[in-house]
């Protein structure tokens, strides 16, 4: 009896290990992209949804030395870091090797163009995905993933979601050209009154003082969509006056061919008042060329614009004179 025992479990085992074996072969993918999620999914330690997160993997990443054989999960590596991940989020990656790291870029503002009325806000980048929201052409939106040939993660009035990249642009030539630039609060007291809606009937959301400086996209009726401290709203065009983008790096430059004293600017413009005098023979360092003649200059920790007639490149042999 012991020696049919002993052949009942060989044959047992031999019927049993060539099973396990099979079971455990993994099928080497290669590259693999994050797909049909929200805005990213969990990087797990064990191939089980109740094992350890080991990050947070954002939609549309791309992953490497990908290998099937886990159950319904994937072993993926990304930048470096193994783990797993569902099935039902992973795609093959068939995309050229050498954009599969590129990160999408972010811009903070952008608006929509090219659709006749709106266009569809959806839970998840699949035109087949939920509709949260129509978005109306024209339309400012904020925190643009931009991915350049499928849809952009954004947030519109709070909701967020996805848009056809098609659909989006920063204003190069579409229907709908927003201007981005850096504006400046003026021509009011002590402040203005930053709004949810372009128009003077809406709530008001915070109040901006006078002399701020934000980046501003021209929307509609005379406002402009702006950003202060976090919350997203709407200025009257009235109570902003155009700064500008700083130019090249001028290095060092002294302030001379004054009596005492030259006037430094809050813009590249005298009417914009002046927020100090800057003695003659100062030094300034991290100079930027500016506009109309002007340059961008730091003096005791305030920052604003000197015009060029009353400064000179340091040549360093002034040794009397002090740097700032």
């Amino acid at each position: 009896m012991g020696m049919k025992r002993i052949i009942c479990l060989l044959a047992v085992l031999c019927l049993v290990l060539p099973a396990t074996a099979a079971a455990e072969q993994h099928e080497y993918i290669g590259m693999m992209m994050v797909v049909n999620c929200k805005k990213e999914v969990s990087l797990r330690e064990k191939p089980t949804a109740n094992s350890q997160r080991l990050d947070w993997i954002p939609y549309h990443a791309v992953l490497e030395n990908c290998s099937s054989g886990y159950g319904d999960y994937y072993y993926v590596e990304y930048y470096g870091t193994p783990g797993y991940i569902h099935g039902d989020y992973l795609a093959v990656y068939e995309g050229d090797p050498e954009m599969a790291y590129a990160y999408p870029e972010y811009y903070e503002v952008m608006q929509i163009v090219g659709c006749p009325e709106w266009t569809p806000l959806r839970e998840m980048a699949d035109v087949n995905a939920r509709q949260i929201a129509r978005v109306p052409l024209g339309a400012v939106v904020t925190n643009c993933l931009y991915y350049a040939d499928d849809f952009t993660y954004m947030k519109y009035k709070g909701m967020e979601g996805y848009v056809l990249t098609e659909y989006i642009t920063l204003g190069d030539g579409n229907e709908v050209q927003p201007e981005l630039a850096v504006k400046y609060v003026t021509n009011c007291n002590k402040e203005v009154s930053l709004r949810k809606e372009p128009t003077s009937a809406s709530k008001r959301l915070a109040w901006v003082p006078k002399g701020t400086a934000i980046e501003a996209l021209d929307a509609k009726d005379g406002y402009f969509y702006v950003c202060y401290e976090g919350e997203y709203g709407y200025i009257f065009g009235d109570y902003l006056a155009y700064i500008g983008y700083i130019g090249d790096y001028a290095g060092e430059m002294i302030v001379a061919n004054c009596e005492k004293s030259a006037p430094l600017h809050r813009e590249p413009a005298p009417e914009f008042g002046m927020l100090a005098e800057v003695p003659k023979g100062t030094v300034l360092d991290g100079c930027y060329e500016a506009h109309d003649g002007y340059f961008y200059v730091g003096y005791n920790d305030i920052f604003g614009y000197i015009h060029c007639d009353y400064l000179e490149v340091y040549s360093g042999e002034n040794s009397d004179y002090e740097q700032k």
